[in-house]
Order: C-alpha cells, then structure tokens, then sequence
C-alpha cells in the first residue's frame, strides 16, 4: 500500500485557538489590512460605549468608560479619517516632516463634530534636540545640510528652541506640541529635557 504524502492544509482551514471567530476579529487575528482601519475605529468607539442589547464582543474593563480616542498618523489618510470621525488627531511630524502643514490643513477643513469633540484638536509631535550651540563647531554647509535632513526638527540651546517654537506656531494652527528627544545618553537625554523645560518658562 502507498503512502499518501502529507500535505499541509490552507490557513483558512486552520482553527481560530483560544477564542471564538468574532472575539479573533475584534482582536485582529485574522490579517485584516489597514483597509479595515476605519470599521477597526468605530468598533473601538462600539466597545467603549454603553453596551447594547445582543452585543456579541464585550470589552471588560473597557465598556461605558467612554475612553477619548485619539488618531495618531502620518498621512493625508489619517487626517480625514479623524476628521470624518470628529476625533482629535496627532500628526507624527517627527516620521513624515514634509507632510505636516497639509495634514493639519485637511483635518482643519474636513472636521465633522462628534460626541467626543464638538471643534478639531490638533496635536503635532516634533523631534527636538536640544542641546548646547553648534557654533563654531560645523561650517554654513554643515548647518544647512542637518537642518534640510531633518526638516521639522527643533535644534539648539533654549534661545534657539523657543524662537523655533514661536516661527512653527506662526506657520501652522496647533493646540498642543508633543516633543521627541531620540537621544541615545541617558544624562544627556535628561539634559535635553531640563533645555525643554527652560524653554516653556521663558
């Protein structure tokens, strides 16, 4: 007799383990793609709310705390989806620099409001390396190269911060700045933050 070679089964065939199919769902076990973002936020919203009669998927801790949802991106997509959905929206400007004033821009003009948001609320998060001045340290072409790599970023002592901080705020419409300072030395990290802190206080 003749042995039948053994032949893997497709995934689809595969069981769901752990859970059943509309708990893996929610829980985005299935490879669902970024198509589905928009169906993925309002069933967020869904599970935070009060719940419903028949409701097949329950979040616990989670349901009725109204929990505010944010969108975080750094695309034209994310601008309109939180603006469609009435959300406050971040934009990530240390990821996409270039993209920033348009995002911001989109969300502004395209805002729906909700029950969470009756007007758009717009954070921006900016890359800041706040440290010591470069003076004297890097020629003009030096400066000008880092400065157009970097693009959005927040580069100097706390003189240079703030007068950076106040041209981005001339050129864009933001409610609140979040600030990223990637660097790698714990006390020189530390140090960074203190430079911060002395900006917002002048």
């Amino acid at each position: 007799m003749k042995a039948t070679p053994w032949q893997p089964r497709s995934p689809t065939a595969l069981p769901m383990p752990g859970t059943d199919p509309i708990t893996s769902r929610a829980l985005r076990r299935d490879g669902l793609g970024a198509e589905q973002f928009p169906d993925d936020v309002a069933a967020l919203q869904t599970l935070l709310g009060p719940l419903q009669p028949g409701q097949q998927v329950k979040a616990i801790p989670g349901a009725g705390t109204q929990v505010p949802i944010w969108l975080l991106g750094s695309s034209l997509y994310s601008a309109q989806l939180a603006a469609m959905r009435g959300l406050p929206y971040a934009f990530a400007g240390h990821f996409a620099p270039r993209l920033y004033r348009e995002a911001l821009r989109v969300y502004r003009d395209n805002f729906q409001p909700s029950s969470q948001l009756d007007s758009p609320y717009a954070m921006l998060a900016v890359p800041a390396v706040p440290a010591d001045s470069m003076d004297g340290l890097w020629n003009a072409g030096e400066e000008a190269g880092v400065q157009d790599f970097l693009g959005l970023q927040l580069l100097g002592n706390s003189d240079d911060i703030r007068r950076q901080i106040d041209e981005l705020l001339n050129g864009v419409e933001v409610d609140e700045l979040m600030f990223t300072a990637d660097i790698y030395d714990p006390e020189k990290r530390r140090h960074a933050l203190d430079i911060l802190a002395a900006t917002r206080q002048a």
